[in-house]
């Protein structure tokens, strides 16, 4: 499983400091790292789905909750590790 470089990293509301975590996106009975992809979604007239994305062009998200207002901040990693 890939992992993300991390950094300390203080809530944006209450400037406490935030609890590194995930939101998995459990599609087809896998999980999946939720992505973040530039612009607008194209509709698929084929399938329910989107058309055009491919997974390896999407950057990998992470999620961080405040511990103090439980506030969640989501951010769109460009760095990634192997591990």
């Amino acid at each position: 499983m890939e992992q993300i470089q991390e950094e300390e990293r203080r809530c944006l509301s209450c400037q406490e400091r935030l609890e590194v975590g995930h939101i998995p996106d459990l599609s087809f009975g896998a999980y999946i790292r939720p992505r973040w992809f530039a612009g607008r979604p194209k509709k698929s007239w084929l399938s329910s789905g989107l058309k055009g994305l491919s997974i390896s062009e999407g950057i990998v998200t992470l999620s961080y909750r405040c511990r103090k207002c439980g506030l969640l901040h989501w951010y769109a990693q460009s760095e990634i590790t192997g591990g």
